[in-house]
């Protein structure tokens, strides 16, 4: 039987890859039926997806995909620069040696968003805490679902992957402040692309 984890990630990524548009309506008895899962555990994932920000409840209609503003991506990217650059800079104070599970580290371009997701996560998970973790995975699925449904825009996923490629280098050869100096460029190249998708 499918748990609500498995549920809540399944319609997680639904969600984040652009399949639902914003605003859409979930009904619980239909995803029951369409994904072969009691309503229990459909009703549950979408309460932590509300709370993650990803969908919106309202009394009498029920659980919406929620609307990303330009503004709301610019306020989540700012934000993801700056738990970005502080965790980079406390492996510097700490000296810490990490390591990395990333298993395509001699590519320089994206070939999927779904390896590009990995690598994403696989950073995350070596530079940030449990708890930090959350936050950050939260913001950036916001990112996803105003990426998919506005801008569209495949070169900003591969010049992210090549960050995130650059930035795994520049960690393990302990080159903090070039990392720093990275990451604070690759946040300011995608709030670039959405400030000009705005004007």
């Amino acid at each position: 039987m499918t748990t609500s984890v498995e549920t809540f990630e399944m319609l997680r990524n639904d969600i984040i890859s652009g399949r639902y548009r914003p605003l859409h309506l979930f009904h619980p008895k239909q995803l029951s039926e369409e994904h072969v899962v009691s309503v229990a555990p459909i009703r549950e994932a979408m309460l932590r997806l509300s709370e993650r920000g990803l969908l919106r409840w309202e009394r009498n209609r029920g659980f919406f995909v929620e609307k990303i503003s330009s503004s709301t991506a610019l306020f989540h990217l700012d934000q993801l620069r700056s738990h970005y650059t502080y965790a980079i800079g406390r492996l510097k104070d700490k000296g810490d040696t990490i390591e990395l599970n990333v298993e395509t580290s001699d590519r320089t371009v994206v070939d999927s968003v779904e390896n590009y997701k990995r690598w994403q996560d696989s950073l995350a998970a070596a530079i940030f805490s449990d708890s930090e973790q959350e936050f950050v995975r939260g913001a950036w699925d916001r990112i996803w679902i105003y990426r998919n449904h506005y801008l569209g825009n495949d070169g900003i996923i591969e010049y992210k992957y090549n960050f995130m490629y650059l930035a795994t280098k520049l960690i393990y050869q302990k080159k903090y402040d070039d990392c720093i100096q990275s990451t604070d460029a690759m946040f300011r190249y995608v709030m670039g692309k959405v400030s000009r998708y705005t004007m």
